[in-house]
C-alpha cells in the first residue's frame, strides 16, 4: 500500500472535479478529461506552452478547449467537499473561548431525546460559509455558542436523515447527499462523532429522492 499526501485544489480544479461522476479506479495518476469553454491560458513570457491534452475522445469543439484531471486532484475534491457539507455536531458541544478559539463546551449535557432528531438540533463543524448564516450569527443571543451553522438551513432541504439507535440511547444521522456519511451523537451524555465510509461521489438523484 503506498500512503499519499493530498494537496488542496483550487476553486477552478474543485469546479472541473464537481463535473465528474464515474467512479473511482484507485489509481491516483488515473487521467480524467473535462471538456470547458475558452481556449488554454497563453504562457507567461519565459514559460513553455503546457502540452496538449491527450486522450481517445474526439477533439474538443470549437471554442472549448480539454482540461486534464487527475484521479488525485479528484480525490482532494471529494474530502474537502464531503468534509465541508456533513462533518456537523450537536448544538452547544463546541463553544468559542474570549480568545475567538473553538474548544469543547466542558458543561455540554448532550442532546436532549425530546429534539434528537430534529436538524436544528445539530450544526456544521466549519467556518460559517452561507451568507445568510453571517447575518443571522451576527445577531445571535449568545455568540459563544451560536457560532456555527444550523443544518436547518442546508440545501436541498430534507437532505439529513436522523433517526434513534436501536436502543435508543444514541441519534443516528446520514446526510443523502453524499451517501456514506454517519454521525451519531449520545442522549444525555457528551459523546458524539461521525465518520464516512462511501465511494466518494455525491448523490445526483437526490432530487427524486426527496
Amino acid at each position: 500500500m503506498t500512503w499519499l499526501q493530498l494537496e488542496a485544489v483550487d476553486d477552478a480544479t474543485s469546479t472541473r472535479c464537481a463535473a465528474l461522476s464515474k467512479p473511482f479506479s484507485g489509481d491516483a495518476s488515473k487521467v480524467s478529461v473535462v471538456i470547458e469553454r475558452g481556449s488554454p491560458p497563453a504562457p507567461e513570457e519565459g514559460e513553455e506552452a503546457p502540452a496538449e491534452v491527450e486522450d481517445d475522445g474526439e477533439p474538443a469543439p470549437e471554442g472549448y478547449t480539454k482540461v486534464m484531471v487527475t484521479e488525485s486532484m479528484r480525490l482532494s475534491y471529494s474530502i474537502a467537499a464531503i468534509d465541508s457539507s456533513c462533518a456537523c455536531i450537536p448544538k452547544g458541544a463546541m463553544i468559542m473561548d474570549a480568545n475567538e478559539n473553538v474548544a469543547p463546551n466542558r458543561s455540554f449535557p448532550g442532546v436532549d431525546g425530546a429534539s434528537a432528531t430534529d436538524p436544528a438540533s445539530y450544526c456544521h463543524f466549519r467556518p460559517v460559509a452561507n451568507p445568510k448564516s453571517i447575518v443571522k450569527l451576527g445577531d445571535a443571543a449568545d455568540p459563544a455558542s451560536d457560532c456555527f451553522e444550523s443544518l436547518t438551513d442546508d440545501v436541498p432541504t430534507g437532505c439529513w436523515s436522523f433517526k434513534l439507535s436501536g436502543t435508543g440511547a444514541a441519534v443516528v444521522c446520514s446526510n443523502l447527499l453524499w451517501p456514506g456519511f454517519t454521525g451519531y451523537a449520545a442522549l444525555g451524555a457528551p459523546s458524539y462523532g461521525y465518520c464516512y465510509f462511501g465511494n466518494g461521489l455525491k448523490n445526483t438523484d437526490i432530487a427524486f429522492m426527496l
